[in-house]
């Protein structure tokens, strides 16, 4: 939810860019009452995707004192150029752990014809190890269950590159004891008839370390979350990275700036109606800078009857402040923000497609 009214400016261009007939999401924002959601907004700006599938699966857990309301769900979906025949909501059964979101996945239907169609699973695992481990297996299972065959899955699988092992129930011939997670698959998965394979591990060609996350405060990329597995029946024609924070500080960066002060002065504007509280539709930074602390300054200052005051005075403190630390540790900001582009505004800003072809069987 990063300013998301602007992020999606870049989100849309990046679709037209790359031109996929699916796209899946995860993290997907929308409305506890009525349609409203991000990828309805992302359609609506892409004539081209006539099929959306979306589904919730946790209430977004609000900051205290929050008076904003809308965005209070959050889920997965997937747009698609391709007639979605048929969509299935996938349960995750918590099991124990730390993770207490409900994890689910969405298995779509899409083609022409059920018969020659595809199947698309698109999934977002836990960040727990372990948990991890639990979600794969339930999906493996699925795919067991149904005898699916020309199958995409995709996602966010928050993986470590220091344990793949939930990652190796699709891409192993055999699963062996050796793998951590093998006790949680069901007996006929561990000899899957489907052998998935990883796109951007398939290429021999492929030089490039296929790194989509960078987590505060290591700098660089450091993990492989975003993953796209293929079973055998589609032969990979390419895949590659999109993005990155560099195009969307360069290019969107006054249209931020400004949607910042927009939020300001609204936020301003709503102390001085006497509505206080968490006023920012989503986090603006990793100490939430689109918030000016106005409400702050009316205690410090209780004669301030007007916000416009306020707003000056917050106005050339945080200028005053910018100038000082610019200066006191310009090299640092330098090197932090050439090294790791992608968090200028925290996001990766990276999208992960490949070019895939059915091979007839």
């Amino acid at each position: 939810m990063f300013n998301w009214e602007i992020r999606k400016l870049r989100v849309v261009e990046m679709i037209k860019e790359t031109n996929p007939d699916i796209i899946a999401f995860q993290e997907v924002r929308m409305d506890a009452v009525g349609v409203r959601s991000q990828l309805l907004e992302l359609q609506d700006m892409l004539a081209d995707y006539h099929w959306m599938v979306v589904q919730p699966a946790n209430e977004v857990q609000k900051m205290k004192h929050t008076y904003w309301k809308g965005w209070e769900r959050e889920g997965i979906g997937m747009l698609s150029k391709l007639a979605i025949i048929k969509s299935t909501t996938i349960s995750i059964p918590y099991m124990s752990g730390p993770d207490t979101n409900q994890r689910i996945a969405l298995h779509a239907i899409i083609g022409e014809e059920e018969e020659t169609a595809v199947n698309v699973l698109t999934v977002h695992f836990s960040y727990d190890r372990q948990q991890q481990c639990n979600n794969a297996a339930r999906i493996m299972n699925y795919i067991s269950e149904k005898h699916l065959d020309n199958v995409i899955l995709l996602g966010d699988f928050n993986t470590y590159s220091d344990f793949e092992w939930p990652l190796r129930i699709f891409t192993d011939k055999s699963l062996k004891p050796v793998n951590l997670c093998y006790d949680m698959v069901m007996p006929e998965a561990k000899r899957p008839k489907i052998i998935f394979s990883d796109v951007w591990q398939s290429k021999p060609k492929q030089t490039a370390s296929g790194l989509t996350f960078s987590n505060m405060p290591t700098p660089g990329y450091e993990s492989r979350p975003d993953r796209i597995l293929v079973s055998k029946h589609f032969q990979i024609v390419s895949s590659s990275l999109l993005g990155n924070g560099i195009i969307y500080r360069e290019k969107f960066k006054y249209n931020i700036y400004w949607n910042r002060l927009r939020l300001v002065i609204s936020s301003s504007y709503n102390s001085f109606r006497g509505i206080y509280g968490y006023s920012c539709i989503q986090d603006c930074g990793p100490r939430g800078s689109c918030r000016c602390g106005f409400r702050v300054l009316q205690r410090l200052f209780p004669f301030i009857k007007s916000p416009m005051p306020c707003l000056l005075f917050c106005f050339f403190i945080n200028l005053i402040f910018l100038t000082l630390a610019s200066y006191i540790f310009s090299s640092s900001l330098y090197t932090v923000f050439q090294v790791m582009a992608e968090e200028f505004y925290p996001s990766d800003h990276l999208m992960l497609t490949s070019k895939l072809e059915l091979k007839s069987h």
